[in-house]
């Protein structure tokens, strides 16, 4: 049986949560066993008030699933290494860290969240109330999620504690926010823009009932400032209306390689796995959001219009972005953009976005269909994309990963502003990068993960191993021959390694990736 230590309390202000509320969980000595399945928790948490929003939600879907109640009398919480904890684990009212191996979520309420060297999460790392910090040895295969604006207050001190939702910061009080870092978001790195670099504040009118976004974006290779606003209205907490306008480099591969990702690969290396285009937009969609347990559904309808440009790199140009390798390749930093069709596309809108997680399955999909009225060449086409994800347990602590992106048109072909692209080390790998392309589009991706007990390596702990298929069609007005490579899935940790073949060619390929993200 392992139970967490607890360490010397921080030098800073006292948690906002009352230390009754700890003492009476320390009290209760929660034991947490590493080969737990159904554990029994010594202190219960009742979802008494969960508030408007994602993190109510979230937390309920987590406390209908199997979990323990780490300790704390109002210091930090720490998940030691070389320990396995066989279920989620939540810590209320202390900041927590972790580096060790957890088989579901850690959840903190009312404290921060630090993740060290080594530590394997095999959910979310989460916090409410308080932030999530990542070590690059660290891996949460569910992501990290962080609400910092709101927490949980617990009211009780016997085994069962009433969680209710408290705001941290007042709306009213704080019309005029600088997300970010004084306004500064989290910079990208593209061939066509360089550094992209954005900055504005948010304007709140109404608590919270409306606000504004008004940025500028500074991109150092075109040499050029795009202005932007987004206008979000929430009468309630269902139902949102949003307005953007704005003027930037836009791409429709964004689903196959995360953004933090691809910039990081675009600098270094050189390789940049979208192709892109320059608009002006101005669009807007009302939604409504019904949320029930473990799940969600938000459908939506809207418009936008579009005027649309060429980009370079085009053929022979000698200008690009600074990257560490590739500077100088047609292949990389200087791949030549697709032309698009200059002119205007003016559309109805419609999707939806639906999420769900019980524990046993986790999955994510949304779903957007076009239908233009104006187009350059007076084309009438309908496209559909669909984009999806899906986790869930096999055998034990076995998982299958399925990940799809679907792109279909029917009625005339759609403009090349509307194309996606395969090809490449996040699809298909054995493919020269994004070479398969159009208006028609199939891709998925599956693998059988198994994660092993030993050996425990180093700061990354046990290795997973897994079967891998990749599968995927890209054309103009129909789909070609699907391309199919299969493999071997091998991750330490945050490194992932990809041995492929493709069956027909007899062609092999090893790839690097970070686990977690394509």
């Amino acid at each position: 049986m392992i139970a967490p230590t607890v360490a010397a309390p921080p030098p800073r202000a006292a948690r906002r949560l009352g230390h009754a509320v700890a003492f009476a969980i320390a009290a209760c000595g929660v034991p947490i066993a590493a080969d737990a399945q159904e554990p029994r928790p010594s202190v219960r948490l009742e979802m008494v008030e969960p508030g408007p929003g994602e993190p109510g939600r979230l937390l309920r879907g987590v406390l209908a699933r199997p979990y323990v109640v780490a300790p704390a009398t109002g210091g930090m919480v720490a998940l030691p290494r070389d320990t396995t904890f066989g279920t989620t684990v939540v810590v209320i009212g202390a900041d927590a860290t972790v580096a060790s191996r957890v088989e579901g979520d850690v959840v903190v309420i009312g404290g921060d969240l630090f993740l060290r060297p080594g530590a394997t999460i095999r959910g979310r790392a989460i916090a409410i109330g308080g932030g999530v910090y990542n070590s690059l040895l660290a891996r949460a295969e569910g992501g990290l999620v962080a609400y910092r604006d709101v927490t949980f207050e617990p009211v009780g001190t016997g085994p069962t504690l009433a969680l209710h939702h408290r705001v941290l910061v007042s709306e009213p009080d704080r019309r005029l926010v600088w997300p970010g870092l004084y306004g500064l978001r989290l910079p990208s790195y593209t061939r066509v823009d360089g550094v992209a670099l954005t900055v504005g504040p948010r304007v709140v009118v109404g608590a919270g009932v409306l606000a504004m976004e008004p940025r500028a974006t500074y991109r150092s290779h075109l040499g050029t400032i795009d202005p932007g606003l987004t206008a979000r209205l929430a009468p309630g907490r269902t139902t949102s209306a949003e307005l953007v306008a704005e003027r930037g480099t836009f791409t429709n591969d964004a689903w196959a390689r995360h953004e933090v990702v691809n910039s990081g690969t675009t600098l270094v290396f050189g390789d940049d796995e979208r192709n892109y285009y320059r608009a002006t937009r101005v669009g807007g969609d009302v939604r409504r959001r019904w949320d029930d347990g473990a799940g969600t559904v938000e459908p939506w309808i809207g418009a936008q219009t579009e005027d649309a440009w060429s980009v370079g790199p085009v053929l022979g140009t000698t200008s690009r972005p600074w990257s560490l390798i590739g500077r100088n390749d047609t292949t990389r930093v200087l791949r030549p953009n697709p032309a698009v069709r200059d002119g205007r596309i003016t559309s109805a809108l419609a999707g939806v976005r639906a999420s769900w997680d019980d524990g046993d399955l986790t999955a994510r999909s949304s779903l957007r269909l076009e239908r233009p009225v104006e187009t350059p060449d007076d084309s009438r086409f309908t496209q559909l994309t669909v984009d999806a994800t899906t986790t869930f347990r096999a055998i034990g602590t076995h998982r299958l990963e399925l990940a799809g992106h679907a792109v279909l048109t029917a009625g005339d072909s759609a403009p090349p502003q509307r194309w996606a692209y395969l090809g490449g080390g996040s699809t298909l790998r054995l493919l020269p990068e994004l070479s398969l392309g159009g208006d028609q589009l199939l891709f998925v991706e599956g693998a059988y993960l198994v994660p092993l007990q030993r050996p425990a390596l180093p700061y990354v702990g046990p290795p997973t191993v897994g079967l891998l298929y990749v599968a995927g069609a890209a054309g103009v007005g129909r789909l070609p021959a699907v391309v199919q490579h299969v493999g071997v899935r091998v991750m330490l940790s945050v490194l992932r390694v990809d041995l492929l073949l493709d069956p027909a060619s007899g062609e092999t390929s090893v790839g690097l990736g970070y686990a977690g993200y394509r």
